[in-house]
């Protein structure tokens, strides 16, 4: 990776950051994605939008856990083949910008990456699986404001260490891909500078400045600013998390040279103001959507479900949501029979829309096969109520089970 600055204006400044072949343009946008994908956006429409950022950000909690490593060690150029990014440049970086992941987690010798199956450490192995173009060297990020002098030190001490490790380990699998040292710090400017300092002898290609969050900290531009003025001029400067345009200028006016799209305007404010829910944002208007409280390809972390709420695992930790819609009933029991039909009668009596067939583990279980069958059987017999009509009766629905195992469950 390898910049060259053509104007500037300031601390501003424009210029072309020559990296895997392709030529960013300056001040440049990270295109931000979820699991190697713009949200909401597929591969063919995201090709023929004009503009498109020619980089992409690959955050580490969506792309952990899937695809999996045996598949994308596979591919000729990692994650780019897999993800069909050939004619893209990558960014990884270690956390999602939209996700305040839980705190506390981070060690001495590795950094928790939160995912919807739980807590994450092996940071070098699913770098050299993926082997993007450019990549977050690990760090310990804390929250921009309300930390003590001892926690911001460990952080800069930390994030130094992650980072001498990572050079001293870089193997000719890695060979092709730029390291971006994190600068550390929170909201102490010594910090701030020893961290931006000390990381520029390190033979790292740019910087991420990681921790600003303008909403906790009303002088961040000013610390921008100092920090910025101790990076050398040659390499590039990476911010996320900088989500409005206002900001977003604010930062290039400080001297940052990339930064990623994200945004941080909940869900839930967006879809609220579709007439039709998730549908209309989605274009899903000719689609009958399902609404499952568990990712089937996911294990999330047993013991956290209570007697009013059930866990749900994302990248940003633990969450506890409710949704009115249609429901369907799940029918429990794990490899009990007596208890699969006593769940079924049960549930059949709530004024539920059908069922959901779940605890259906095909590689834990040889008998499966005839457990699903009897339950199924069971579950039709007492959806005789006045409050289902007959496709509702049938409306029974298997999660988990893999595409080689469909054809036994179409038999039944």
């Amino acid at each position: 990776m390898h910049m060259k600055i053509e104007h500037r204006r300031g601390r501003s400044r424009t210029g072309v950051v020559k990296v895997g072949g392709k030529n960013l343009k300056t001040p440049a946008c990270l295109a931000y994605t979820r699991a190697g994908a713009i949200p909401h956006v597929i591969q063919d429409l995201a090709e023929n939008i004009k503009n498109l950022p020619a980089a992409m950000q690959l955050t580490l909690p969506t792309l952990t856990d899937q695809p999996p490593q045996e598949i994308t060690s596979n591919q000729s150029n990692g994650i780019h083949t897999f993800l069909g990014l050939q004619n893209f440049v990558s960014f990884l970086t270690i956390q999602d910008p939209v996700q305040t992941p839980p705190s506390g987690y981070n060690e001495d010798n590795a950094v928790s990456v939160w995912t919807s199956g739980g807590r994450r450490k092996k940071y070098l192995a699913k770098l050299m699986v993926l082997r993007p173009t450019v990549a977050e060297c690990l760090c310990d990020t804390i929250p921009a404001s309300k930390q003590t002098a001892k926690r911001i030190k460990k952080s800069v001490d930390r994030t130094l260490k992650f980072l001498d490790e990572l050079v001293a380990s870089k193997s000719e699998v890695l060979k092709n891909c730029s390291l971006l040292g994190a600068i550390e710090g929170s909201d102490s400017l010594e910090e701030r500078i020893r961290s931006a300092r000390e990381t520029a002898t390190r033979p790292v290609s740019g910087f991420v400045l990681e921790g600003f969050n303008p909403k906790a900290s009303s002088d961040w531009i000013s610390l921008l600013q100092d920090t910025v003025d101790v990076l050398p001029c040659d390499k590039p400067r990476v911010i996320q998390g900088i989500s409005s345009p206002d900001e977003v200028l604010q930062a290039v006016d400080c001297g940052v040279d990339i930064f990623d799209s994200s945004t941080d305007q909940p869900p839930q404010e967006i879809t609220s103001n579709q007439s039709n829910g998730i549908h209309t944002f989605l274009g899903l208007q000719n689609f009958v959507s399902f609404l499952t409280i568990q990712d089937p390809v996911q294990t999330p972390p047993s013991g956290y479900n209570e007697d009013n709420a059930v866990s749900v695992w994302t990248s940003g930790g633990r969450r506890k949501v409710l949704r009115n819609c249609s429901l369907l009933g799940a029918i429990e029991g794990s490899d009990s029979l007596e208890e699969r039909i006593r769940s079924a009668r049960e549930t059949a009596t709530r004024p539920v829309s059908g069922f959901v067939l779940e605890g259906f583990n095909p590689k834990a279980s040889s008998d499966w096969i005839s457990l699903l069958q009897d339950t199924v059987k069971f579950s039709l017999q007492y959806t005789k109520g006045d409050h289902l009509n007959e496709f509702q009766r049938g409306a029974v629905f298997s999660s988990g089970i893999q595409a080689e195992q469909w054809l036994p469950w179409f038999l039944l």
